[in-house]
């Protein structure tokens, strides 16, 4: 697919470069080149992914309480680098971005309407395998964009999610449990806490979250490591167990658990509120 950059898109385009979060090219349709101190932000090497032990709870979110912002998820395992744009330009740092990786959140410059697009890493806009059109940007939200599953016919599945960092009452920890395992269909998620057990998520379709806040002294009570388990039948039984680190949680006020299915079978991530880095693979236990 190709865009038409009308003056609005091309003001939009600079506006991001100024800002440095997009390479914005010459009238003559070419790219500039990218500097280091042009890019926002380094991404994490797949060896350098949290093994689920530790996790860092820093949080690189905006100090800027209205402008947007977005972080790009890629939980594709079997699609390879991707780069992203914006209005039809490379956004700086969201390039070559591999599975499974994360950016941190940046500034979206202008609040509105934006094109962003996604595609295999090289191949350019117009080989895009994740378009959304006219997405709109409002001021003081912050999104979340997820590429998953598998690339079918030219076009990978993607959901985007709006945080929520607002309104948690003191003492709770907000747990949203994303769906991103293609082929597993509808699922409940429960995580093992001393008593009872705490369902995450009830009849979670593919390509959707949902959200709980739960008491920080649950976690504190439910020992270490944290059993994840997932229902993939109805029938309350576990199909899948996972061992979380009590410290990859400790600290965190806002997290993201990811399920997403490969080859060899489903495996867990999380993701706190501002860090760019994804906790796992936790990879199931065996069932007996």
């Amino acid at each position: 697919m190709t865009y038409g950059m009308d003056s609005r898109a091309r003001f939009m385009a600079c506006a991001l470069l100024a800002l440095g979060l997009v390479a914005c090219g010459d009238d003559d349709g070419t790219t500039g080149d990218v500097t280091p101190d042009m890019i926002v932000a380094d991404m994490p090497a797949p060896d350098d992914m949290g093994t689920g032990d530790d996790m860092s709870t820093g949080d690189d979110m905006s100090t800027d309480p209205l402008s947007p912002q977005a972080r790009i998820v890629h939980l594709s395992p079997t699609t390879g680098p991707v780069d992203v744009f914006a209005v039809g330009m490379p956004v700086t740092g969201f390039d070559n971005l591999p599975y499974p990786s994360s950016t941190p959140f940046v500034d979206v410059p202008i609040a509105g309407m934006l094109n962003i697009d996604i595609a295999p890493a090289g191949e350019g806009v117009a080989n895009a395998v994740v378009s959304l059109p006219g997405f709109n940007f409002e001021a003081g939200e912050a999104y979340t964009f997820v590429a998953w599953g598998e690339l079918a016919e030219g076009t990978l599945p993607a959901f985007v999610v709006t945080e929520e960092f607002e309104g948690l009452p003191d003492g709770f920890v907000r747990i949203r449990t994303a769906h991103a395992a293609a082929g597993v269909g509808q699922v409940d998620v429960y995580a093992a806490f001393i008593s009872p057990m705490t369902a995450l998520a009830t009849d979670l379709d593919e390509g959707t979250t949902q959200t709980l806040d739960i008491p920080s002294s649950s976690l504190a009570a439910a020992g270490d490591p944290i059993a994840i388990i997932i229902d993939a039948d109805g029938d309350m039984m576990a199909d899948f167990t996972f061992d979380l680190a009590a410290s990859a949680i400790e600290g965190v006020t806002f997290a993201t658990v990811y399920a997403v299915a490969t080859e060899t079978g489903p495996v867990l991530f999380l993701h706190s509120r501002g860090d760019s880095t994804l906790v796992g693979p936790l990879m199931p236990n065996v069932m007996e």
